[in-house]
């Protein structure tokens, strides 16, 4: 697991429990979801899967990494 990767799990699952969001929500609660990650201003996470692939960009102050 790269630092990436790692700082990634972090934010999402501090994120996660500060806006008490269950890991099994229904993809009804998806944009519920992504507002509360993106509205945090801290963390933008951008997710595209196309055939089991994704990718994660993670926004820090002054800093992207990719």
């Amino acid at each position: 697991m790269n630092i990436v990767e790692h700082l990634t799990n972090i934010y999402l699952n501090l994120y996660i429990k500060k806006g008490n969001i269950s890991y099994l929500s229904p993809p009804k609660n998806l944009f519920k979801l992504i507002n509360s990650l993106v509205n945090t201003g801290s963390v933008l996470i951008v997710v595209l899967t196309v055939e089991k692939y994704a990718k994660c960009i993670i926004k820090l102050p002054n800093k992207e990494y990719f």
